[in-house]
């Protein structure tokens, strides 16, 4: 279970696993942090009940989460995926999400692309990368946690 050093430091608040996911969250300064790491084949049917358990440990409108599928498990997510996605977030009091995907699949880059622009059409704030390098992952949300608190304590 996520075992691997982390570049971030927090609190571990919650772990469990659902079908196709490993999860644990964290406690960095006011906000959570969600690692989740891909075990098995995903699609919505797995999606949506991680995002709704996920919602519930958030304290703030802002979600953060690193999704780790180096081992890249069977992963189907259309735009109507997403439509169920952002309205699970919304009714969770999300009004941001920025989100790093870390996988060697080369292809999921698009699904990055599709899923930055579906942030913006549906109204939520927030940003994803897609990297094959998990440091990578990390520095984005690190940066995105600063200029997040940055932003509050303004």
């Amino acid at each position: 279970m996520l075992t691997e050093k982390y570049h971030i430091e927090g609190t571990l608040i919650e772990s469990g696993t659902m079908t196709g996911f490993e999860y644990a969250s964290y406690r960095v300064g006011e906000e959570v942090l969600h690692r989740i790491k891909a075990v098995g084949p995903i699609s919505i049917r797995e999606r949506l009940p991680l995002y709704r358990a996920l919602t519930r440990l958030n304290v703030s409108g802002s979600m953060f989460a690193i999704l780790d599928n180096r081992q890249r498990h069977e992963n189907s997510y259309s735009a109507e995926d997403m439509d169920e996605i952002v309205a699970v977030l919304k009714a969770g009091g999300v009004t941001a999400f920025y989100g790093a995907t870390v996988t060697r699949d080369p292809d999921y880059d698009k699904i990055g692309k599709l899923t930055n622009a579906h942030i913006v059409v549906s109204g939520l704030n927030g940003r994803v990368i897609v990297t094959a390098d998990p440091e990578e992952a990390e520095i984005f949300i690190q940066e995105m946690l600063s200029a997040h608190a940055a932003g509050r304590n303004a």
